[in-house]
């Protein structure tokens, strides 16, 4: 995983480049995640915030602060990082309404889609190769020019 961290747009007003300054690298919350689901098993954002991220975030001595929406947001890119998945599972908890349980993908899972997303990428690359070719023939063909030297 990268690390990287909060950014403002150079239009966006003051309080926003204050605000992304103030935010930890980002890649420290997603191994903290990461680390909780692969050692504590499946579990809702709820769970995943109010028992193992939260007090991590209220202990001054921690590297990892966020609010919940944090937790969910990087919990959301792990899973478009392909390192964590929905379970399949559902739990209602203490508010009766379900939600989805996360859990960490398992490694030969995450080495196989990292293989496919690679091979996906270099069919996309030629697909778009072929379509500006394409566009260009239908130019040159649109202006007369000979379509062949």
């Amino acid at each position: 995983m990268s690390t990287d961290s909060a950014h403002a747009r150079n239009t966006d007003p003051g309080t926003s480049h204050a605000a992304a300054a103030s935010v930890q690298d980002q890649s420290l919350l997603r191994q903290a995640i990461l680390q909780v689901l692969r050692e504590h098993g499946r579990m809702t954002d709820h769970v995943l915030w109010e028992e193992h991220i939260r007090p991590l975030s209220d202990d001054p001595r921690s590297a990892v602060h966020c609010v919940d929406s944090g937790c969910r947001g990087r919990r959301n890119e792990l899973v478009e990082l392909g390192y964590v998945r929905d379970s399949g599972y559902l739990d209602a908890g203490k508010t009766n309404r379900e939600a989805i349980m996360w859990e960490a993908t398992p490694e030969r899972f995450i080495l196989r889609q990292r293989s496919f997303q690679t091979n996906r990428a270099a069919v996309e690359r030629e697909i778009r190769a072929a379509t500006i070719v394409a566009e260009i023939y239908s130019v040159l063909v649109a202006h007369g020019l000979p379509s062949r030297p």
